[in-house]
C-alpha cells in the first residue's frame, strides 16, 4: 500500500489487495473515523473533516489515469456532503442528475421488492471464545452491481426518507433471525440493529415495533438496539422516554461508536443502557498507542462501575485481543474473529470456533 501528498490538501492512498467494494467501503470509513478524531493544539481542541473518493481496478477505470480522475469525481461528490464522507465512484449510481434519478428510482424499487438483507458479525465473549451475539449490518442485494454496503446507498436514502421504511424492514429481519436461531439450538444469542434518530422520533415507533415482534413470535429479551451519541443528543427527554417504553417489551439497549462524540456522562446513569461498544477507532492500534490504551482501559472500568457490558468494535489482531482481554472486556466484534457474514453461514462459523477453541486447550 501507498500513500502520497497530490497537493494542497489532497492526499491519494493506493490499496493492494482490495477483494470487494464491501472492503473498499470500510478501509474508507475507518480513515474517515480516524482523521475525525479530535487533537489538541495549543491547547486547543480541534477537528477536522475530510472528504474522500475511491476508484477500484477494473469495475471504476482500467489503466491509472481513469482510476484517480474517478477517485476524483468521487471525492468532488462527497464535499457536497456537509461533514466527513466517503464515496465510492460509480458510473451509473452517483455521479450527475440521471445518475441520482437512477439511485433514488432504484432505491424506492429496492424497497418495495425487499433487496435488502442482513449480514451479522458475531460478537465474541473473551472468557469464553463462544458467540454471544450478533450485529446486524444492512446490504444492499443490487441486482446488477451485487452486495452493497450501507456507505453506498444510506445517504441517499437519508435524503429520500427512505429510512423508516427501511429500519423497519431491518428489524423484522431481525425477528425473523431470532426465530431462526431458536430452531437451530441457538436461541441464547442476541440480535442488535441500529437504530437511528428518524426512526426512534417516529411516533407510531413503538406500535409498529411491539406488532413486528409480536407477530414474528420472536422472544424480545434477544433483541438489541444500539444508539449512537449522536442520536441521543438530538432529542435526549423524547428519546429516554421512548427507550423506557421499548425496554418494557424486554428490548435492551447499547451505545455504539461510544468515545466518538460529545459524550454527556449523565446519559449514561439517566438512561436504560446495559452496554457500551467502544469505537473501532480506540482499538486499531492497540497495544501500541498509550493514549488508545488508555481511553479503552477508562471505558472499560467505568462500564463495570455502571455494571454494563462493555464490547470493543474492530479488533483485527492477537496482540489487540490479549490487551482487552487482560483488561477484562467482556466482548469484541471485529475480523480476528469475523467479518459480517450471512445468517446461513453461521452454523459453520459457530463449528470452526469449537474446533479452534479444542485446539486451545490441547496445544
Amino acid at each position: 500500500d501507498s500513500f502520497a501528498r497530490l497537493g494542497g490538501d489532497e492526499f491519494a492512498v493506493v490499496l493492494e489487495d482490495v477483494s470487494s467494494s464491501i472492503d473498499v467501503t470500510q478501509i474508507g470509513e475507518k480513515m474517515l473515523a480516524a482523521i475525525s478524531m479530535p487533537m489538541t493544539l495549543s491547547d486547543h481542541q480541534v477537528s477536522v473533516e475530510a472528504s474522500i473518493g475511491a476508484a477500484v481496478f477494473p469495475d471504476d477505470g482500467r489503466d491509472f489515469s481513469d482510476l484517480v480522475d474517478n477517485a476524483r469525481s468521487a471525492m468532488q461528490q462527497a464535499k457536497t456532503v456537509p461533514g466527513g464522507k466517503f464515496i465510492r465512484y460509480s458510473d451509473r449510481l452517483l455521479f450527475d442528475v440521471a445518475g441520482s434519478n437512477s439511485l433514488a428510482a432504484e432505491l424506492r424499487n429496492a424497497v418495495r421488492k425487499n433487496q435488502f438483507e442482513l449480514h451479522y458479525q458475531p460478537r465474541i465473549d473473551l472468557n469464553h471464545g463462544q458467540l454471544v451475539g450478533l450485529e446486524a449490518l444492512l446490504r444492499w442485494n443490487h441486482p446488477e452491481r451485487g452486495l452493497l454496503c450501507p456507505g453506498e446507498f444510506l445517504s441517499t436514502c437519508e435524503e429520500m426518507g427512505l429510512m423508516r421504511t427501511i429500519g423497519y424492514q431491518v428489524i423484522q429481519h431481525a425477528c425473523s433471525a431470532l426465530i431462526w436461531l431458536a430452531k437451530q439450538n441457538m436461541g441464547h444469542i442476541d440480535v442488535a440493529v441500529n437504530i437511528c434518530f428518524s426512526q426512534i422520533q417516529d411516533s407510531r415507533f413503538l406500535e409498529i415495533v411491539k406488532d413486528i415482534v409480536s407477530r414474528s413470535g420472536a422472544d424480545a429479551s434477544r433483541l438489541e438496539f444500539e444508539l449512537t451519541e449522536s442520536t441521543i443528543l438530538k432529542s435526549p427527554g423524547a428519546i429516554k422516554e421512548r427507550m423506557n417504553e421499548l425496554r418494557h417489551l424486554g428490548i435492551s439497549f447499547s451505545l455504539d461508536d461510544f468515545g466518538t462524540g460529545f459524550s454527556q456522562l449523565s446519559h449514561l446513569t439517566e438512561l436504560p443502557i446495559s452496554a457500551l461498544k467502544i469505537d473501532a477507532c480506540f482499538v486499531r492500534d492497540l497495544p501500541r498507542n498509550p493514549h488508545q490504551e488508555a481511553v479503552c482501559t477508562m471505558i472499560i472500568e467505568m462500564a463495570h462501575r455502571l455494571g454494563m457490558r462493555v464490547t470493543a468494535e474492530g479488533a483485527e489482531t492477537h496482540e489487540q485481543i490479549e490487551f482487552l482481554r487482560a483488561q477484562n472486556c467482556q466482548q469484541v466484534q471485529g475480523f480476528y474473529y469475523s467479518p459480517a457474514i450471512p445468517l446461513q453461514q453461521l452454523p459453520a462459523f459457530v463449528q470452526e470456533q469449537r474446533f479452534k477453541r479444542r485446539e486451545r486447550m490441547f496445544s
